[in-house]
């Protein structure tokens, strides 16, 4: 839930006038550096580990070659 000088922008609630149905969305769109849908895709890695490492193995080794 973002917050703006106080306002909540995010997620935006309305109420259809005739059923009472609450609806909720995003006024949020945010991409992946490749143009997809973060929210459907999921971020892109920045760095991939290989099959035969673990994450933190392939992450200790790139702060140590920093």
């Amino acid at each position: 839930m973002a917050l703006i000088d106080g306002c909540i922008l995010n997620p935006v609630l309305i109420m259809l006038p005739n059923s009472k149905m609450i609806l909720r969305y995003s006024l949020d769109y945010s991409i992946n550096p490749d143009g997809t849908c973060n929210a459907e895709i999921g971020t892109i890695l920045d760095i991939k580990s290989s099959n035969r490492e673990t994450p933190l193995e392939t992450c200790l080794k790139v702060i140590k070659n920093l």
